[in-house]
This record gives structure tokens, C-alpha cells and sequence, in this order.
């Protein structure tokens, strides 16, 4: 794991989206494509949460 909490934070994400971009990429069908960009999108919304509690805490135990 990182130990900068926000470099972390951000590599997390640009791997989820990536894994997002390359599902919804390799689907032949536009609509397809839509329906992972939403689901990743989601999936991003719903770890961000958790990461940003994460990443505070880390982030206070730096300062401490």
C-alpha cells in the first residue's frame, strides 16, 4: 500500500475506471458499453465513499 493516502485514493479510482473503460471497450454494443460505463461509474460512487474514510484516517495519522 502507498503511504501518501491521496496518491492511493487516486490510483484506486484510475484502476477501477480503467477496468470500467476496458469492459465497457471491448462490448460491441453501444448500449452495452453504457450500461458498464453507469455500472463502473456506480462502483466508483460507492468505493469513493469508503476511500475517502480510509484515506482520512491515514491521512490523520500522518499528522499525529
Amino acid at each position: 500500500m502507498n503511504s501518501c493516502p491521496f496518491c492511493y485514493l487516486v490510483k484506486t479510482n484510475d484502476a477501477l475506471l480503467k477496468v470500467g473503460s476496458t469492459i465497457g471497450g471491448r462490448a460491441e454494443v453501444g448500449n452495452e458499453r453504457k450500461k458498464m460505463r453507469v455500472m463502473s461509474l456506480k462502483l466508483i460512487k460507492k468505493n469513493n465513499n469508503i476511500l475517502r474514510r480510509r484515506a482520512r484516517k491515514m491521512f490523520m495519522s500522518l499528522f499525529q
